[in-house]
């Protein structure tokens, strides 16, 4: 069964998608798939999370631990594998 959004702490959109930070530190993700929404590729790592924030077509979570989670548009900062190794104790993020 599809999480309740009654427990919805944040929400945050791309230019046609959204993001909703549950209560629980979950996720949930809909609208349009070119703009971020398809979040199942990393839907596993999308728990304990603290923040969200989103660019045009991109999404980035923050997660109780400092870690990020990216999805989305690659060219729209939906890829951190070239910083990964520099994203560790992050409190803040922002989208452009």
């Amino acid at each position: 069964t599809a999480p309740s959004l009654v427990q919805c702490t944040s929400i945050t959109a791309s230019d046609g998608a959204y993001a909703v930070l549950l209560a629980d530190g979950q996720v949930v993700t809909w609208g349009d798939p070119r703009f971020g929404s398809d979040s199942s590729a990393v839907q596993h790592q999308l728990q304990n999370v603290r923040r969200l924030c989103a660019t045009r077509n991109a999404f980035a979570a923050i997660r109780a631990d400092g870690s990020v989670v990216v999805w989305g548009d690659a060219n729209d900062g939906g890829d951190c594998r070239k910083v990964n190794d520099q994203l560790h104790d992050v409190q803040l993020i922002a989208g452009s």
